[in-house]
């Protein structure tokens, strides 16, 4: 599927963003009652973003690749694989929730949560295509770096745990090394 036309589409929505690339998907989708079950994999292919907030920014992606394995209901939401590769990002998340007597309203009244995810992005490279939309100095240049992170999540007692670390951040500004 030739994604260009549907950013034409999404225009006249107040979309001011536009995209380039192909999409492919071998994804399964079960609906029975009030179940829904998606299991496969969906890709991009020489995907580009562009305009809107980006400005004269472009981000080009090769391929992106998502792998899903996931069941909603009304109240259970169970992904048991939710995977993102490309070349500058690679992620991973899974988790399972289970609505209390209220439904999603009250975190505190969830029978089961638990959750986990990793984050991998190679900030270099993504500085590269994005310098003015993160608004980088006019001369600095991220040589290296990446930022990793995970994440969990749990019920009992309700808790949050991120751990974010940026790695092997190298930068040059004018051409010069700067010590990180």
């Amino acid at each position: 599927l030739d994604l260009a036309p549907l950013a034409t589409l999404a225009r006249p929505l107040g979309c001011k963003l536009q995209w380039t690339g192909t999409l492919e998907t071998t994804s399964k989708l079960t609906l029975q009652e009030s179940r829904l079950e998606l299991e496969g994999t969906t890709s991009l292919a020489d995907f580009e973003l562009f305009g809107g907030p980006l400005g004269k920014d472009r981000l080009h992606l090769g391929s992106v690749n998502i792998s899903h394995n996931l069941t909603l209901s009304e109240k259970k939401i169970d992904v048991r694989e939710l995977e993102l590769k490309t070349e500058l990002v690679q992620a991973n998340f899974s988790g399972l929730a289970v609505a209390g007597e209220h439904g999603w309203l009250r975190l505190e009244e969830l029978r089961e949560l638990e959750f986990s995810g990793t984050l991998n992005v190679e900030v270099a490279r993504i500085a590269t295509m994005l310098p003015n939309t993160l608004k980088l100095r006019k001369g600095l240049e991220l040589t290296d770096g990446k930022l990793e992170a995970t994440l969990e999540g749990k019920r009992d007692p309700i808790g949050l745990t991120l751990d974010a670390s940026l790695k092997q951040l190298r930068a040059t500004l004018d051409g010069v090394e700067l010590s990180l």
